[in-house]
């Protein structure tokens, strides 16, 4: 199993509520539901500091493996959220970490 978190802002016309409701209503549970993925959360940042450090969002997924992951981002079921994530995301600000638990 391995656990990625990705931060990122939203893009400055987006707000959270409209954010909000895209995530509960399209991308996580499409997400949530391919072959690989045993759990996708998102999460509002209430804080994460300034300027480059600031996220508005972070993601907690855990998958099978890296591969399994790139397999999901290139599945036909993933093309509505592939389409719309940019609408309210920035692209640019996208900070993807693949965690390890140390044992």
């Amino acid at each position: 199993m391995l656990r990625i978190v990705a931060f990122y802002r939203l893009k400055p016309s987006v707000s959270m509520d409209e954010y909000w409701k895209w995530s509960v209503e399209t991308d996580q549970p499409i997400t949530a539901a391919q072959p690989g993925v045993r759990k996708f959360e998102a999460y509002q940042v209430t804080h994460s500091g300034e300027g480059l450090h600031h996220y508005d969002v972070m993601e907690d997924i855990e998958v099978d493996s890296w591969e399994a992951w790139e397999k999901v981002a290139k599945m036909p079921a993933m093309k509505k959220v592939a389409e719309e994530w940019p609408l309210y995301c920035d692209a640019s600000s996208v900070l993807i970490a693949r965690l390890q638990k140390i044992e």
